[in-house]
């Protein structure tokens, strides 16, 4: 099966973070990999002639592997080992926490009660939002600041091993990835549910929805990178298993079908239910003032993960089916069931990605809610009022499944591959390394979301018997998130980087208009 330019991007993605290389040697492994060495001739065809026949025959995976074997020769010294304290050394996810996301019942189209019924009264209410860049960090909306895309380091060592095998702008390429967006779009039916007896209001909100997210180039850098990516591919004899499709529709096709599997998430449920007892102190011709308590119940739960235009990402610490010397040994006797390992191996880091960024909660994420309300109706005419709600909500500590990547300590690297005898140990711990920088561990965790604070405040007007047109103002603000027990040993949780897995403060204010 042909390839699509996603699988390309993804091998990037993921060499970017395994990308572990040092200078050339004329030494290397034989084929059974049991850390003896052999005696090469002074000219490597696998890496001083990358165009040559033999060198053909090795994709960038298995090129890759090839360039790791050679990391343990007994006569190069601990600093001819480059990859030691310029690559493995440094951590290719500078954070790990999920996006903030603020839930579909605190939306102000859903703040106002849709009526006073002088009973009860059932409504429901459609809505969608569309979110275009979805915050990584506070105000950052690019990749580049979750990857270390612009880490120097990494981009002039990952720049020396693809030159091996092809000619590829790095730093280019590296730019155009760092680029990428999450977009988001979500629809709702909300059922609301009020009853008014005598001056106490009571509300019941909930939310059937759909919730998707991507990740995203522009047409513009999407043909940059694709562009880039055909005039690497022409250059190389690149197996036909990861041949980009030669005419636009199939190309197309292609794309499509892996950004499904892959770049895309996409769910439908229930969401949390909001019920709302509120008091009216005021109630005139000139004013309406409604005051009272909040619970916000963590009903939500998916209907269907993925499978409709998307797919689902588990969240889990299953550790990838990655044999570092198996996959050396294989090198040479079957170079094809490397390349699909490898392939299958990169891809899943970008899977575990995904599962991060793109797995969005429908709800509060199991949270309870407490909290106070208020509502304010300001009558001008009987055309004209102004509405206002205002709510004070802490949200009560839950288990959340997060993401966490190791310290890493420099003295762990030094002395790898210095002697024969520790050539095994040392291709384990390389293992090892690259499993934990590419693959973040999850940990269930103990997460107090604090406070969250909400204010709107809109102009209805009159616009025809039983219509109504809110045009208005809203602010949002969450706390920032802390910390509590993690569900892993004693030494796991001294590892975990948690200063990198936390959700900041988040703050939204905007116009919003709504029509009932």
């Amino acid at each position: 099966m042909k390839r699509p330019l996603g699988l390309h991007i993804a091998l990037l993605l993921a060499l970017c973070a395994a990308g572990l290389t040092h200078s050339p040697a004329i030494l290397t492994f034989d084929t059974q990999i049991d850390c003896e060495y052999e005696e090469l001739p002074d000219i490597d065809p696998y890496f001083n002639h990358p165009i040559s026949p033999i060198s053909q025959n090795f994709a960038p995976a298995q090129t890759f592997l090839r360039y790791v074997a050679r990391n343990c020769p007994p006569d190069v010294t601990p600093g001819e080992i480059a990859f030691a304290d310029t690559l493995l050394e440094q951590d290719v996810y500078q954070r790990t926490n999920p996006p903030n996301q603020r839930a579909i019942l605190d939306y102000p189209a859903f703040y106002f009660p849709y009526c006073r019924p002088d009973n009860w009264s059932l409504t429901g209410q459609l809505w969608y939002n569309q979110t275009p860049k979805v915050a990584f960090y506070e105000d950052e909306f690019s990749l580049r600041s979750y990857l270390s895309f612009e880490n120097q380091n990494l981009i002039n060592e990952i720049d020396d091993f693809v030159s091996l095998f092809g000619n590829l702008n790095i730093p280019k390429v590296f730019s155009l990835l760092g680029d990428i967006e999450i977009e988001e779009r979500r629809a709702a039916i909300m059922g609301w549910w009020a009853h008014e007896r005598g001056k106490w209001l009571l509300q019941i909100k909930t939310p059937i929805a759909y919730i998707e997210r991507n990740f995203q180039l522009n047409d513009q850098e999407k043909a940059q990178l694709e562009s880039e990516l055909e005039l690497f591919q022409a250059d190389n004899d690149i197996p036909s298993g990861a041949t980009l499709p030669l005419n636009e529709k199939e190309k197309q096709k292609a794309f499509d079908e892996f950004a499904k599997k892959h770049l895309i998430s996409d769910k439908v449920g229930l969401g949390d239910t909001r019920f709302t007892a509120g008091y009216s102190f005021i109630d005139n011709n000139a004013l309406w003032v409604n005051a009272g308590f909040l619970a916000t119940i963590p009903t939500a739960f998916a209907f269907k993960r993925g499978g409709m235009y998307g797919s689902y990402f588990k969240k889990n610490s299953d550790n990838p089916p990655f044999d570092l010397v198996a996959l050396l040994d294989l090198v040479i006797t079957d170079p094809a069931a490397v390349q699909d390992a490898t392939t299958d191996f990169l891809i899943g880091a970008l899977d575990k990605l995904s599962a991060n960024l793109l797995e969005s909660e429908i709800g509060n994420g199991g949270h309870f809610g407490v909290g106070f309300c208020l509502d304010n109706y300001l009558f001008f005419s009987h055309k004209l009022r102004f509405d206002t709600h205002a709510e004070f909500e802490y949200l009560l500590p839950a288990v959340e499944k997060r993401f966490y990547i190791n310290k890493k300590n420099p003295n762990d690297f030094i002395g790898l591959n210095t002697t024969p005898a520790s050539c095994e140990q040392d291709l384990q711990f390389i293992q090892q390394q690259i499993i934990e920088t590419l693959y973040p561990r999850v940990y269930d965790t103990l997460i107090f979301p604090g406070v969250l604070l909400k204010f709107s405040t809109a102009a209805n007007i009159w616009v025809a018997p039983r219509s109504h047109l809110l045009l208005g103002y809203d602010l949002w603000w969450q706390q920032q998130e802390m910390f509590g027990r993690l569900t892993a040993s004693t030494r796991q949780q001294i590892l975990a980087r948690k200063d990198i897995a936390r959700k900041p403060a988040a703050f939204q204010s905007k116009f919003f208009g709504a029509l009932t």
